[in-house]
Formats: C-alpha cells, structure tokens, sequence
C-alpha cells in the first residue's frame, strides 16, 4: 500500500510540474565534450565595467581585444574546461589611463544547463591583479557564461559577480577603484576549434 501511496505522489508531483511550466530536477551524469582539448578564442572590444560599493557612476574600461587559451574535456561533473590563459588588450579607463592584468589561472568552466544549442555556465576560480599607472589592485570572483553549439560564441555575461578584494594604499589607482566594488566582463568570444558541448 505505501508503495502504491508513493507512486501515486510520484505522479501527482510530474503533473503539478508540468502544470507550472517546470520539469522535475534530473540528476546529471556529466558533460560530453566533443573534440576537446586544447582550443583558442578572441573577441573584438571587452567591456570591463567597476561598480563602487559607495555609490555613483560606473567607471568603464574598454580593452581593444581579448584572446583566450582553454583546454576542453569531458566530464563526469559539471567542469568541461580550464581557461588556462586570457590577455586584455589595450585597456583604458577615462580615456587616459592604460591598464594590463595579471591573469592567475587556470579558471574552471562549469556547465549548469543545456538548451539546445545552447550551454549556460559559469566561470569559477577567477582571479587576477589589475596594474598601471600608481595602480595595484586584486579582483575575484565568478563569471556567467552562454555558449552556443552551433556558432562557437562564447559570451561573458555581465553580472557583476566579480569583486574588488584589495587595492594597494599607495598605489591606491586614483581613486578610481577602491576595495569592495563589484566588477564584470562583457566580451563574445569566437572559439577555435568550436566545441560540442552536451550532457552526457
């Protein structure tokens, strides 16, 4: 009888889900990745955009190009890849000050969900330093990412989901970043060779 009981809930529950436009949670068994292994992508303009925890205007930085070194493979979890590489180009905040990152990688690509043709991630392990002109700062954090099957886009989402966790006092970047604002990536990438990306 309870196993009768259960099933019925089972049932009622698919029902209930299909009803409010929901699908009932799947447990994945990884992520088939199909040539893999090692790959390139470049974007055109890069937006990097600061967000103060104190208020005020956003202050935008435009990198001319940003290139990209992965390594691609199938996985019995959701890491697909490694971001073993990655150079902003050409940086410039207020149309003066030119900036270049220290990229201290690998950066772990996960993949949360499919909807063909596209994937949707995100990007853990992000961190780098941020140098330039009397500037010294740290940034981590995540990054959202689209991917799509078809084209080899790879696109950054920008979230905000990247914090400033230190800026040096002397070499404090004029002012114009500080310790606890938010920051994001806005690039679309071209990946070479493109990469199919599917649950397993």
């Amino acid at each position: 009888m309870r196993r009768r009981f259960l099933g019925m809930v089972t049932v009622v529950a698919a029902l209930v889900s299909m009803v409010m436009g929901t699908a009932p949670a799947a447990a994945t068994a990884g992520w088939t990745v199909t040539p893999g292994g090692s790959a390139t992508a470049s974007s055109g303009e890069a937006i990097l955009t600061f967000r103060s925890g104190a208020g005020g205007d956003d202050l935008a930085m435009p990198c001319a190009s940003t290139t990209i070194e992965l390594n691609f493979f199938s996985s019995s979890d959701s890491h697909i890849a490694d971001i073993t590489g990655i150079g902003f180009n050409q940086c410039v905040a207020s149309g003066l000050l030119t900036f270049e990152f220290d990229a201290h990688t690998p950066w772990a690509m996960h993949a949360l969900s499919y909807s063909p043709p596209m994937v949707y991630g995100e990007v853990r392990d992000v961190a780098f330093t941020i140098i330039g002109p009397g500037c010294l700062a740290t940034v981590q954090g995540t990054l959202n990412f689209t991917y799509n099957n078809v084209t080899g886009e790879l696109i950054f989402l920008p979230d905000f989901t990247l914090s400033v966790t230190n800026v040096d006092p002397i070499d404090n970047c004029l002012g114009l970043i500080n310790t606890g604002d938010s920051m994001s990536i806005e690039a679309a990438f071209s990946v070479s060779p493109v990469q199919h990306i599917v649950p397993a």
